[in-house]
């Protein structure tokens, strides 16, 4: 046999392995993760570790989490799970999260996707929500929103007025001039993208102190005073005017603020 006329043919097949290889894992994982959200078992999972590894073939990272539960009979399970960039961002270690289990095969396993599994949105709340929960007042009507727009929301069982998801480390204050949301520092660019294209009426500088009243969260107070003065931007909508800043907590970790009030019909 001619060597020469052997070596194209080889070089073909390699290439095809090359993209039959990702390509069979993706059906693969689709047709699991289809029979896991048919049929699989829902339960709570923690965060036992985190690997990043780069890949020399394509230059890129993959991500995996490993993950320490409990299947239906009480078996405990350590399972490592690849994920995306962002999953593995958000998501630090010791932190419970939720996932599908293969009831006969426990060892199959997926990250619950919110907003497939609830069918929500899964999203940070928008002026134009701030404003329909002002508008209305109705704290079971703001409460059943919060809960299409993302799922976990309860109201606090000591204050009334106070909306919160832990699970998304995000909570809104309800009070007589204006409506509040609290949310977690990796929520800034979406919230920036609400507030692109509205109307600019102001801009400057201000010291809120230290954000204390987390509802699901205490911090020991620090010994050192607040960081001083602040940024804020103010924008206009419909009939409300818009304050967007960030602030610190006792544990020096930023949030994005959106404050909401509804601007006094001039006489």
């Amino acid at each position: 046999m001619d060597k020469t006329k052997v070596k194209p043919y080889l070089l073909f097949a390699g290439i095809g392995l090359i993209v039959l290889i990702p390509l069979v894992n993706i059906i693969y994982n689709s047709i699991k993760d289809k029979r896991l959200y048919e049929e699989g078992l829902k339960i709570n999972a923690i965060i036992k570790d985190k690997d990043r590894s780069r890949n020399p073939r394509t230059r890129t990272f993959n991500y995996a989490v490993t993950l320490d539960y409990k299947d239906g009979n009480g078996k405990s399970h350590i399972e490592e799970l690849q994920v995306d960039y962002e999953t593995y961002r958000a998501n630090q270690v010791g932190k419970t999260i939720e996932i599908l289990i293969d009831k006969e095969n426990p060892t199959s396993i997926t990250l619950v996707d919110a907003a497939k599994f609830y069918d929500t949105e899964e999203r940070v709340v928008s002026p134009k929500d701030l404003k329909d929960f002002y508008d209305s007042q109705d704290k079971e009507y703001i409460l059943s929103k919060l809960n299409k727009i993302s799922i976990g929301w309860i109201i606090q069982e000591s204050d009334s007025n106070t909306f919160m998801n832990e699970k998304r480390k995000s909570f809104i204050k309800l009070t007589g001039d204006s409506i509040t949301y609290f949310g977690n520092l990796q929520y800034r660019e979406e919230i920036k993208q609400y507030l692109k294209g509205l109307k600019t009426s102001g801009y400057g500088k201000f010291d809120p102190g230290y954000l204390t009243d987390i509802p699901f969260a205490k911090y020991p107070e620090p010994r050192q005073k607040s960081r001083g003065p602040r940024m804020f931007d103010k924008y206009q909508y419909d009939d409300y005017e818009l304050l967007y800043f960030n602030q610190v907590d006792y544990s020096l970790k930023n949030w994005v603020i959106l404050s909401a009030r509804k601007i006094p019909n001039k006489p």
